[in-house]
């Protein structure tokens, strides 16, 4: 997590508002998984995938849009096996 984003430093959680999100345009964007319950998390994925505001973004586009496993939710798991967890999910190259 990079320590120029606002209360970085002070939270599990940072506040990233959707206008910024539109701004930066990223190349993958992971959800954070609501529960358990993968056939909510995948209503979760296509909800945002299909919602016209992040249709231009480019990890829309190029469907690089992930929903993380719920325990790399934060306070679930220690940070490494929170890394091992994130990169579980992208695609290797």
């Amino acid at each position: 997590m990079s320590d120029d984003l606002p209360n970085a430093s002070k939270s599990s959680f940072v506040k990233y508002d959707a206008e910024k999100i539109v701004t930066d345009n990223p190349d993958v964007i992971i959800l954070l998984a609501a529960s358990q319950d993968q056939d909510a998390n995948d209503k979760m994925l296509e909800e945002f995938t299909s919602d016209e505001k992040w249709a231009a973004l480019d990890a829309v586009k190029n469907n690089m849009v992930f929903v993380a496993p719920f325990p790399a939710n934060p306070n679930r798991s220690g940070p490494e096996k929170m890394l091992n967890l994130y990169a579980s999910i992208l695609p290797l190259e």
